[in-house]
Protein backbone atom coordinates (compact mmCIF):
# COMPACT_ATOMS: atom_id res chain seq x y z
CA UNK A 1 0.00 0.00 0.00
CA UNK A 2 1.24 3.45 -0.94
CA UNK A 3 0.94 6.23 1.55
CA UNK A 4 2.51 9.27 -0.51
CA UNK A 5 3.00 10.01 -4.50
CA UNK A 6 6.58 10.61 -5.49
CA UNK A 7 7.26 12.65 -8.85
CA UNK A 8 9.08 10.66 -11.86
CA UNK A 9 12.11 12.69 -12.74
CA UNK A 10 13.81 12.88 -15.89
CA UNK A 11 17.65 13.50 -15.74
CA UNK A 12 18.82 16.67 -17.64
CA UNK A 13 20.10 16.30 -20.81
CA UNK A 14 23.27 18.51 -19.51
CA UNK A 15 24.79 17.69 -15.67
CA UNK A 16 26.45 19.77 -13.77
CA UNK A 17 30.24 19.57 -14.11
CA UNK A 18 32.38 20.20 -10.75
CA UNK A 19 33.75 23.50 -12.59
CA UNK A 20 30.55 25.06 -14.35
CA UNK A 21 29.75 28.32 -13.59
CA UNK A 22 26.33 28.20 -12.57
CA UNK A 23 23.96 31.63 -11.63
CA UNK A 24 20.63 31.89 -9.42
CA UNK A 25 18.42 34.25 -9.62
CA UNK A 26 14.49 35.21 -8.46
CA UNK A 27 13.28 34.43 -4.99
CA UNK A 28 14.67 33.55 -1.56
CA UNK A 29 14.38 29.72 -2.96
CA UNK A 30 16.77 30.39 -5.45
CA UNK A 31 19.07 31.34 -2.86
CA UNK A 32 18.43 28.33 -0.32
CA UNK A 33 19.36 26.42 -3.59
CA UNK A 34 22.30 28.10 -4.24
CA UNK A 35 23.37 27.91 -0.57
CA UNK A 36 23.61 24.38 -1.28
CA UNK A 37 25.55 24.53 -3.81
CA UNK A 38 27.94 26.89 -2.47
CA UNK A 39 28.27 24.95 0.39
CA UNK A 40 28.96 22.22 -2.16
CA UNK A 41 31.67 24.34 -3.56
CA UNK A 42 30.52 24.60 -7.54
CA UNK A 43 31.17 28.52 -8.78
CA UNK A 44 27.70 29.75 -7.85
CA UNK A 45 26.74 33.54 -7.92
CA UNK A 46 23.19 33.94 -6.39
CA UNK A 47 21.28 37.69 -7.03
CA UNK A 48 23.60 39.96 -7.74
CA UNK A 49 20.87 42.43 -7.62
CA UNK A 50 19.33 41.12 -4.37
CA UNK A 51 15.80 38.71 -3.99
CA UNK A 52 13.63 39.53 -6.70
CA UNK A 53 9.91 38.00 -6.55
CA UNK A 54 7.91 38.84 -9.89
CA UNK A 55 8.59 37.73 -13.72
CA UNK A 56 8.10 41.15 -14.97
CA UNK A 57 11.10 42.79 -12.88
CA UNK A 58 13.38 40.05 -13.67
CA UNK A 59 13.16 40.36 -17.47
CA UNK A 60 14.06 43.97 -16.64
CA UNK A 61 16.70 43.13 -14.60
CA UNK A 62 18.07 41.07 -17.49
CA UNK A 63 17.40 43.55 -19.89
CA UNK A 64 19.46 46.36 -17.68
CA UNK A 65 22.05 43.52 -17.44
CA UNK A 66 22.32 43.18 -21.24
CA UNK A 67 22.49 46.69 -22.27
CA UNK A 68 22.68 48.82 -19.41
CA UNK A 69 19.34 50.88 -19.57
CA UNK A 70 18.25 51.75 -16.20
CA UNK A 71 14.46 53.26 -15.20
CA UNK A 72 15.61 56.50 -14.80
CA UNK A 73 12.12 57.26 -13.10
CA UNK A 74 12.58 54.67 -10.65
CA UNK A 75 15.54 55.79 -8.91
CA UNK A 76 14.39 57.45 -5.68
CA UNK A 77 15.19 58.53 -1.84
CA UNK A 78 13.56 56.38 0.28
CA UNK A 79 12.75 57.42 4.03
CA UNK A 80 16.45 56.58 5.22
CA UNK A 81 17.53 59.32 2.75
CA UNK A 82 19.32 56.66 1.03
CA UNK A 83 19.31 56.38 -2.92
CA UNK A 84 17.60 53.07 -3.92
CA UNK A 85 15.70 52.17 -7.37
CA UNK A 86 12.31 50.74 -6.98
CA UNK A 87 13.99 47.35 -9.59
CA UNK A 88 15.94 46.35 -7.21
CA UNK A 89 16.20 45.17 -3.48
CA UNK A 90 16.87 47.43 -0.84
CA UNK A 91 20.29 46.39 -0.14
CA UNK A 92 21.79 48.17 -3.03
CA UNK A 93 21.80 51.66 -1.68
CA UNK A 94 24.34 55.02 -1.75
CA UNK A 95 24.09 58.56 0.16
CA UNK A 96 23.61 59.47 -3.55
CA UNK A 97 22.65 59.21 -6.95
CA UNK A 98 25.83 59.11 -8.68
CA UNK A 99 27.10 56.82 -6.30
CA UNK A 100 23.85 54.29 -6.22
CA UNK A 101 24.17 54.83 -10.30
CA UNK A 102 28.19 53.46 -10.08
CA UNK A 103 27.28 50.85 -7.91
CA UNK A 104 25.09 49.53 -9.43
CA UNK A 105 26.72 49.62 -12.60
CA UNK A 106 29.55 47.73 -11.34
CA UNK A 107 27.30 44.80 -10.23
CA UNK A 108 26.07 44.96 -13.86
CA UNK A 109 29.44 44.72 -15.28
CA UNK A 110 30.59 41.58 -12.69
CA UNK A 111 26.71 39.82 -13.49
CA UNK A 112 27.18 40.41 -17.44
CA UNK A 113 30.40 38.57 -17.41
CA UNK A 114 29.06 36.00 -14.88
CA UNK A 115 26.12 35.64 -17.46
CA UNK A 116 28.66 35.45 -20.69
CA UNK A 117 30.83 32.50 -19.04
CA UNK A 118 27.84 30.98 -17.46
CA UNK A 119 27.08 27.05 -18.12
CA UNK A 120 23.63 27.01 -15.83
CA UNK A 121 21.08 30.00 -15.07
CA UNK A 122 18.47 28.89 -12.75
CA UNK A 123 15.48 31.50 -12.61
CA UNK A 124 12.83 30.83 -9.43
CA UNK A 125 9.95 32.52 -9.82
CA UNK A 126 8.24 33.49 -6.37
CA UNK A 127 4.82 35.68 -7.09
CA UNK A 128 2.32 36.66 -10.32
CA UNK A 129 1.11 39.42 -7.69
CA UNK A 130 3.29 42.87 -8.39
CA UNK A 131 3.05 46.50 -7.50
CA UNK A 132 2.84 49.06 -10.37
CA UNK A 133 4.04 52.67 -9.98
CA UNK A 134 0.81 55.13 -10.75
CA UNK A 135 3.13 57.68 -11.96
CA UNK A 136 5.16 55.61 -14.69
CA UNK A 137 2.77 52.90 -15.06
CA UNK A 138 5.24 50.10 -14.84
CA UNK A 139 6.00 47.06 -12.40
CA UNK A 140 8.49 47.58 -9.69
CA UNK A 141 10.13 45.09 -7.97
CA UNK A 142 10.25 47.02 -4.53
CA UNK A 143 7.97 49.16 -2.76
CA UNK A 144 11.27 50.67 -0.79
CA UNK A 145 8.69 51.36 2.14
CA UNK A 146 7.49 54.20 0.64
CA UNK A 147 3.79 55.66 0.62
CA UNK A 148 1.53 52.99 -0.80
CA UNK A 149 -0.79 55.71 -2.46
CA UNK A 150 2.33 55.73 -5.21
CA UNK A 151 1.32 51.93 -6.00
CA UNK A 152 -1.23 49.88 -7.41
CA UNK A 153 -1.07 46.25 -6.82
CA UNK A 154 -1.90 44.01 -9.45
CA UNK A 155 -2.05 39.98 -11.05
CA UNK A 156 0.24 39.90 -14.11
CA UNK A 157 -0.70 38.72 -17.12
CA UNK A 158 0.35 35.66 -18.89
CA UNK A 159 1.22 36.92 -22.13
CA UNK A 160 2.79 40.42 -20.58
CA UNK A 161 5.29 37.99 -18.81
CA UNK A 162 5.89 36.02 -21.46
CA UNK A 163 6.68 38.64 -24.10
CA UNK A 164 8.99 40.26 -21.05
CA UNK A 165 10.76 36.78 -20.10
CA UNK A 166 10.76 35.43 -23.96
CA UNK A 167 12.22 38.56 -25.47
CA UNK A 168 15.39 38.76 -23.00
CA UNK A 169 16.29 35.14 -23.25
CA UNK A 170 16.36 35.20 -26.96
CA UNK A 171 19.16 38.32 -26.46
CA UNK A 172 20.88 35.40 -23.45
CA UNK A 173 20.81 32.53 -25.54
CA UNK A 174 22.70 35.14 -28.43
CA UNK A 175 25.19 36.07 -25.75
CA UNK A 176 26.14 32.71 -24.66
CA UNK A 177 24.65 30.31 -27.33
CA UNK A 178 25.70 27.26 -24.35
CA UNK A 179 23.57 28.28 -21.49
CA UNK A 180 21.38 26.01 -20.27
CA UNK A 181 18.52 28.11 -18.73
CA UNK A 182 16.28 26.27 -16.06
CA UNK A 183 13.21 27.81 -14.74
CA UNK A 184 11.95 26.69 -11.14
CA UNK A 185 8.54 28.05 -8.96
CA UNK A 186 9.20 28.86 -5.89
CA UNK A 187 7.68 26.71 -3.01
CA UNK A 188 7.24 29.28 -0.60
CA UNK A 189 3.36 30.65 0.23
CA UNK A 190 3.15 33.92 -0.55
CA UNK A 191 -0.64 34.19 1.83
CA UNK A 192 -0.08 38.16 2.56
CA UNK A 193 -3.36 38.26 0.34
CA UNK A 194 -4.37 34.99 1.22
CA UNK A 195 -4.76 31.39 0.50
CA UNK A 196 -6.16 31.38 -2.09
CA UNK A 197 -4.52 34.18 -4.36
CA UNK A 198 -1.00 32.59 -3.33
CA UNK A 199 -2.85 29.55 -5.48
CA UNK A 200 -3.99 32.33 -8.15
CA UNK A 201 -0.88 33.29 -8.60
CA UNK A 202 1.23 30.07 -8.10
CA UNK A 203 -0.81 28.86 -11.28
CA UNK A 204 -0.36 31.90 -13.34
CA UNK A 205 3.68 31.28 -12.84
CA UNK A 206 3.12 27.57 -13.53
CA UNK A 207 1.47 28.54 -16.80
CA UNK A 208 3.58 30.88 -17.97
CA UNK A 209 7.09 28.28 -17.21
CA UNK A 210 5.23 25.73 -19.10
CA UNK A 211 4.60 28.02 -22.04
CA UNK A 212 8.62 29.31 -22.29
CA UNK A 213 9.84 25.73 -21.74
CA UNK A 214 7.03 24.77 -24.93
CA UNK A 215 7.88 27.71 -27.30
CA UNK A 216 11.75 28.16 -26.33
CA UNK A 217 14.54 25.45 -24.70
CA UNK A 218 14.82 25.92 -21.13
CA UNK A 219 13.63 23.12 -18.67
CA UNK A 220 11.83 23.09 -15.54
CA UNK A 221 12.62 21.87 -12.34
CA UNK A 222 9.51 20.75 -9.96
CA UNK A 223 10.61 22.51 -6.43
CA UNK A 224 7.03 23.67 -5.65
CA UNK A 225 5.25 20.05 -7.20
CA UNK A 226 7.92 18.65 -4.72
CA UNK A 227 6.64 20.83 -1.69
CA UNK A 228 3.12 20.24 -2.36
CA UNK A 229 2.69 16.80 -4.01
CA UNK A 230 5.53 14.61 -2.49
CA UNK A 231 6.20 16.65 0.82
CA UNK A 232 2.81 17.81 1.41
CA UNK A 233 2.79 17.75 5.34
CA UNK A 234 3.13 21.06 7.72
CA UNK A 235 6.09 19.66 9.07
CA UNK A 236 8.03 20.07 6.39
CA UNK A 237 7.45 24.21 6.78
CA UNK A 238 8.97 26.39 9.29
CA UNK A 239 7.41 27.51 12.17
CA UNK A 240 5.39 30.50 9.83
CA UNK A 241 4.43 27.98 7.95
CA UNK A 242 5.45 29.71 4.87
CA UNK A 243 8.97 28.73 4.09
CA UNK A 244 10.54 25.34 3.62
CA UNK A 245 12.42 24.04 6.76
CA UNK A 246 15.76 22.68 6.25
CA UNK A 247 14.66 19.07 6.04
CA UNK A 248 12.08 20.14 3.29
CA UNK A 249 15.12 21.90 1.22
CA UNK A 250 17.28 18.88 2.03
CA UNK A 251 14.94 16.93 0.61
CA UNK A 252 14.46 18.90 -2.95
CA UNK A 253 17.95 19.60 -3.08
CA UNK A 254 18.33 15.70 -3.07
CA UNK A 255 16.05 15.80 -5.69
CA UNK A 256 17.81 18.51 -7.65
CA UNK A 257 21.52 16.08 -7.49
CA UNK A 258 19.14 13.27 -9.02
CA UNK A 259 18.46 15.31 -12.11
CA UNK A 260 21.37 17.38 -12.84
CA UNK A 261 24.32 15.41 -11.41
CA UNK A 262 25.67 11.96 -12.78
CA UNK A 263 26.40 8.87 -10.75
CA UNK A 264 30.48 9.80 -10.45
CA UNK A 265 29.68 13.11 -8.65
CA UNK A 266 26.46 12.30 -6.36
CA UNK A 267 29.13 9.78 -4.85
CA UNK A 268 32.05 12.09 -4.59
CA UNK A 269 29.81 14.61 -2.77
CA UNK A 270 28.62 12.17 -0.64
CA UNK A 271 32.08 11.04 0.58
CA UNK A 272 33.33 14.87 0.63
CA UNK A 273 30.18 15.68 2.82
CA UNK A 274 30.89 12.42 5.25
CA UNK A 275 34.82 13.45 5.35
CA UNK A 276 33.96 17.04 5.89
CA UNK A 277 31.14 15.48 9.01
CA UNK A 278 34.15 13.66 10.58
CA UNK A 279 36.23 16.78 10.55
CA UNK A 280 34.25 18.72 12.12
CA UNK A 281 33.40 15.94 14.60
CA UNK A 282 36.91 15.61 15.33
CA UNK A 283 37.84 19.75 15.88
CA UNK A 284 34.82 19.43 18.30
CA UNK A 285 36.28 16.89 20.44
CA UNK A 286 39.47 18.16 20.77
Amino acid sequence: MEFRTELIYQKSNQSIKVNDNILLIGSCFAEEIGNKLKADSFNTIINPYGITFNPITLAYQLNYTLDGRLNEDHIVQNIDKNWVSLDFHSKIFSKTKLEFCNVLEEKRIIFLQNLKEANFLFITLGTAHAYKLITSKKIIGNCQKMPSNLFEKQLLEINDCFEALNAVISKIFKLNKNIQIVFTLSPVRHIKDNLIQNQVSKSTLRLLINKICTNLNPTYFPSYEIMQDDLRDYRFYKSDMIHPNDQAIDYIYSKFENVFFDENLILKLKSERKRSLVLKHIKIQN
